[in-house]
């Protein structure tokens, strides 16, 4: 996600992008248009949950994505989110490095 509009969406879309990598083990230009990868949707869902990112915001920092697909895709990952558990393992542990690094 390159730039989500302000400084402070641009800092936090920087900063979950960074731990998504690093929880994934590759660069975001390698997964964030894989078709059935979960990193960009859990990068629009945790930019819109502990960012407070706008869809429009998120859209923009994804690439140009319209808000209604930013929309449809966070709520999708949301239900993924709880129904699988080794997902939410890693997602919470990623929402826990960026707690650590807001704080």
């Amino acid at each position: 996600m390159a730039d989500a509009g302000c400084s402070h969406g641009a800092s936090t879309a920087h900063r979950i992008v960074s731990a998504l990598e690093g929880a994934k083990g590759e660069p975001w230009a390698d997964f964030s248009a894989r078709h059935g990868d979960w990193g960009r949707d859990a990068a629009l869902w945790l930019g819109r949950r502990r960012g407070r990112l706008t869809l429009a915001q998120l859209g923009q920092a994804a690439g140009g994505m319209d808000y209604a697909a930013v929309g449809q895709a966070v709520s999708r990952f949301g239900r993924r989110w709880e129904k699988d558990p080794t997902l939410r393992r890693e997602v919470t542990r990623i929402e826990s490095q960026l707690s650590n690094v807001e704080t």
